[in-house]
């Protein structure tokens, strides 16, 4: 029951690692401190601070405006990426 225990929680330990491992990129591959908005994702959008994950793939903030955020993958090929940019 012990080594039961003891591999759920290691391999807890890990998943939760590997998703703060983490890194959101702009589309020129440099990297932002924003949050992935699906950390478990192997690849994810990313908001930034006073933004929320929508479901369009892009960042909300509370007055409604939204931008484009970053992404997990820093090629920006994955689909799982921001791919259109919204008008002003």
């Amino acid at each position: 029951m012990f080594l039961s225990l003891f591999i759920s929680l290691s391999l807890l330990s890990v998943k939760i690692c590997t998703a703060q491992l983490q890194q959101c990129h702009r589309k020129d591959g440099s990297v932002l401190p924003d949050l992935p908005c699906d950390p478990s994702a192997n690849v994810s959008t990313c908001c930034g601070q006073g933004f929320k994950c929508a479901t369009s793939l892009y960042c909300e903030a509370k007055d409604g405006f939204k931008l484009v955020g970053s992404c997990t993958d820093p090629t920006w090929m994955n689909p799982a990426c921001p791919f259109i940019q919204l008008s002003e």
